[in-house]
């Protein structure tokens, strides 16, 4: 019964289209020290000709600021490298976590390092902004079924600073991640909700000063009664009465 399952495993990879070497990846030619043109093709290829399975990231960086990798790990699996490259030329191939440059574009690929194993690793990178913002890219390649890939940011506020855009492609082999700063200006931008406060506190102002104003003017004028001259005596204003009866 377990023999007859292993042959039936065997037989669905074998057959299954993430593992047959097509002709569109037989034949391609990688440079020197490049990654994103030949590090995916090459772990297919790789994968296709084991009848195993394979992962490759592609990240992007446009986040304005350089990114360092910080830590990697695979629980199954291996790195690609140069040796499994067999062109005409002979190159050095970097398929494993590095750091990078700002608008470069680099590709991760892993590959199932025995018969019938599958892959699980993941990847974290550090933005060198203010904030140090870091991610991390997990992924899990069974070895029937289809793969299942993950990106996080350590800090939910990152959100707030990079749009991150991600797909998956290549028979779902290839997950490609670009890292996008949201614009200079928004960043920069004073808070809305601050401006409002200012906005309301002036009104609030402006309305009292109007009413202040107004009480003023709506006041009734004050009536002067003029004082007696300055040599007024209290005898000049008595007046003499009628003369006493005798």
């Amino acid at each position: 019964m377990v023999q007859t399952l292993i042959i039936f495993a065997i037989a669905i990879l074998v057959l299954s289209p993430t593992f047959t070497h097509s002709a569109d990846n037989s034949t391609f030619s990688c440079q020197d020290g490049t990654s994103q043109s030949c590090c995916s093709q090459l772990a297919h290829r790789v994968s296709s000709e084991h009848n195993s399975r394979c992962a490759s990231i592609v990240l992007t960086n446009k986040s304005g600021y350089n990114m360092d990798s910080t830590n990697k790990n695979l629980e199954d699996g291996r790195w690609l490298i140069s040796t499994d490259y067999f062109g005409a030329n002979s190159v050095n191939i970097t398929c494993e976590p590095h750091s990078f440059l700002d608008n470069e574009s680099e590709t991760i690929s892993s590959v199932t390092s025995h018969a019938l194993g599958g892959l699980k690793g993941y990847v974290s990178f550090k933005i060198n902004d203010s904030r140090t913002s870091e991610f991390t890219i997990s992924w899990k390649v069974p070895t029937i079924g289809p793969p299942q890939y993950e990106f996080n940011f350590l800090n939910d506020l990152s959100n707030q600073y990079y749009i991150v855009n991600n797909n998956k492609t290549f028979e779902d082999t290839v997950y490609q991640i670009t890292i996008n700063k949201i614009n200079k200006i928004n960043e920069n931008k004073t808070p809305i909700s601050f401006i409002v406060a200012i906005v309301l506190l002036a009104i609030g102002l402006v309305v009292i000063g109007i009413f202040f104003i107004a009480s003023r003017f709506a006041r009734p004028p004050i009536r002067v009664i003029p004082g007696p001259p300055a040599d007024y005596t209290r005898e000049q204003h008595i007046r003499p009465g009628p003369p006493a009866e005798r």
